[in-house]
Parts: structure tokens; C-alpha cells; sequence
């Protein structure tokens, strides 16, 4: 009888302590996703403002946003920001995912001006190989920035490639892939405005409006 009586406390302290110990992980899971978001975001509302300094708008791009349809740039949804001065869009910064990197997809931003020239490009997320296909990133190398104010001259610019593919951006020593997968990836980025540029350099009413991609990818 005793040892029934043991058996039967020692099954519900175990019952207790399951529950008990289900419910911290599933509270320590959503306080965690609420953290991983909020990190996403300041990630995020840095890099664009890397890309359109601050000073040089008069809106807050995070709440200047339009819907856009965009596989050409690896989002079937997403959404591009749109900076303004004295009610006029100056730039539109565009999300892009490539999945052609050396390690998987990479996520990146690019800003286009109105005139159709880079403001510049940021990569928010990769996983390429430490010390060679990393320097795509400004914290390990300023390559990201060789982008500022380059232009495209049509979707056949030869000049859009890593110089080992006749073009005129550098690729890294021992590390060809990741370079030329950003290379092509802002290129495309470059079309989608031009495919898209009346209805980007349009201000977004209060409502986003939603936009189709002209050309799929």
C-alpha cells in the first residue's frame, strides 16, 4: 500500500514538474520570437538607414512602405520603402533574396535613386563561408559599397558582372560565387525599378497600394 501510495506521488510530482517545465520553454519560446523580431527590425531600420542617411529625407521609411509582387527578386510578397523629400519619392530601397550564394540564400536591401542609379546596397542575411564569401558583409568588407551610384545600361549591360565574367566588379580571392550571386542580384533589382519606376516613384497613400512584377523572374 505504501509503495502504491509513493508510486502514485511520485507519478504526479513528475506530471507536475512536465507541465511546469512545458510551460516555461513554450513562455521562454514566445518571448524569444518577440525578441528575434524586434532584433529584425532595428537590423533592418539600420541598414535602410545606412542606405538613405536620415538627414537626407523628410519621412520615416520604415512607415513609407508599398506591397509589391516581386519573384524576380525572390519575393512573391514583400514590400519596397520609399524615401521622400517635400512630397517627392527620392529612392526606393528594394528587399532581395538570391538563393545562388556559395552557402544558401542571401538576403539583402537595395536602394535606387530616381534617376535609376544604386544608393546602395546592404546584406541582411547570409550564411557564406567565414573570411572569404563573408566580405559581402560592411562589417568584414567595404566591397558592398563598390554598388554607390553605379548605373545600368539595359537588362544586357555587360559591365553587371564579377571581372573574372568580363565585368567591373571585383570577385574575392578564393571566393567567386557569393560575389557574383550579389552582383546579379542587384542587377535584377535595377530591372524591377525600370519595369516598375511609375508606380515605385509614386507616394504611397495611407493605405500601401499593391503593385504587380511586370517580369518574371
Amino acid at each position: 500500500m505504501e509503495l502504491l501510495i509513493s508510486l502514485r506521488q511520485n507519478t504526479l510530482g513528475i506530471s507536475i514538474f512536465a507541465i511546469v517545465t512545458a510551460g516555461l520553454i513554450a513562455l521562454t519560446q514566445v518571448s524569444t520570437k518577440e525578441q528575434i523580431i524586434e532584433n529584425e527590425r532595428a537590423q533592418q531600420a539600420k541598414a535602410l538607414y545606412e542606405i538613405i542617411p536620415a538627414d537626407s529625407i523628410d519621412n520615416d521609411l520604415l512607415h513609407y512602405q508599398i506591397d509589391i509582387q516581386a519573384p524576380m527578386l525572390g519575393h512573391p510578397h514583400a514590400k519596397a520603402y520609399q524615401a521622400m523629400q517635400k512630397g517627392q519619392v527620392t529612392a526606393v530601397i528594394l528587399p532581395v533574396i538570391t538563393p545562388d550564394g556559395y552557402s544558401g540564400d542571401i538576403s539583402l536591401i537595395v536602394g535606387i535613386n530616381a534617376d535609376a542609379s544604386v544608393a546602395g546596397v546592404r546584406v541582411l542575411s547570409h550564411k557564406e563561408t567565414p573570411g572569404l564569401g563573408d566580405k559581402v558583409d560592411l562589417r568584414k568588407s567595404d566591397w558592398i559599397l563598390s554598388f554607390n551610384q553605379t548605373r545600368m545600361q539595359g537588362s544586357d549591360d555587360q559591365r553587371w558582372a564579377v571581372k573574372k565574367d568580363g565585368g567591373q566588379f571585383d570577385q574575392f580571392t578564393g571566393a567567386t560565387i557569393t560575389p557574383r550571386a550579389i552582383v546579379i542580384a542587384v542587377s535584377r533589382a535595377l530591372q524591377f525599378f525600370q519595369n516598375n519606376r511609375s508606380t515605385l516613384l509614386t507616394p504611397s497613400p495611407s493605405t500601401p497600394s499593391s503593385m504587380p512584377d511586370k517580369e518574371a523572374s
